[in-house]
């Protein structure tokens, strides 16, 4: 009897390991609300600056050549572009922080809590605000490139606008777990979600339409507006 009860330890021990193995369950909601608090403040930021420095050059001077003329409208699209971006990631985390206040179930890790009920939101969150910060900082090269008298320096400064945005999406795929969307999976798993979420609200159908309408008519138009410079400008 001894020898068997003894023979059985062991394997109660096992399973008890197994148990411990399991993942605890726990509230994720206030972890959650801070994650898309670190994206809604600087997101805040950047559209204000984007706002008051979209428009500060004007694109029809004669006197321009083509070459500034291309890099006006470049810069001002960019920064519109930026601007744009930045309030999505500020309405969509302020709307995300706000559904947060309802109760959810508990997971056992906050990637597994935003992917089960945050995944479009958060993918969003971080597309937008990384496009935006991107195009801010290339326009803001491009800035440079045409106020800065000395070549040289101009071209060091543009430089350094392309580096900054890519090492900052470099540091994004670095500090995200293994298991989290890269950088350069977001804009295709954005589609996904929304074409998913288009199938049964009318609301992100229309959204998605305006998308893929406004996507159309940039490439659409960016010949045009170069033809338009070639002739106008010298």
């Amino acid at each position: 009897m001894v020898a068997a009860v003894l023979a059985a330890a062991p394997s109660l021990s096992a399973d008890s390991s197994v148990v411990a193995a399991v993942p605890e369950l726990r509230d994720y909601t206030g972890a959650a609300s801070a994650l898309f608090g670190t994206y809604r403040v600087p997101g805040a930021l950047f559209a204000g600056a984007s706002a008051g420095a979209a428009f500060a050059m004007p694109l029809d001077d004669v006197a321009d050549t083509f070459k500034l003329a291309l890099c006006k409208r470049a810069y001002a699209f960019l920064m519109v572009s930026s601007l744009t971006m930045q309030m999505q990631v500020v309405l969509i985390s302020t709307v995300a922080i706000g559904a947060l206040a309802n109760r959810f179930d508990e997971e056992p890790s906050l990637g597994a809590f935003l992917r089960r009920n945050f995944e479009l939101e958060y993918v969003a969150t971080r597309l937008n605000f990384y496009v935006g910060l991107t195009s801010f900082l290339v326009a803001l090269g491009v800035r440079a490139w045409i106020s800065i008298a000395c070549p040289v320096v101009a071209r060091a400064a543009l430089l350094v606008s392309f580096s900054g945005a890519l090492l900052g999406l470099a540091f994004d795929d670095n500090t995200h777990p293994q298991n989290d969307i890269a950088v350069h999976q977001l804009p295709w798993r954005y589609a996904q979600l929304l074409a998913r979420k288009a199938t049964s609200s009318p609301a992100y159908a229309a959204a998605a339409a305006a998308s893929l309408l406004s996507m159309g008519y940039v490439a659409w138009a960016i010949p045009h507006v170069a033809a338009y410079a070639r002739a106008t400008f010298r």
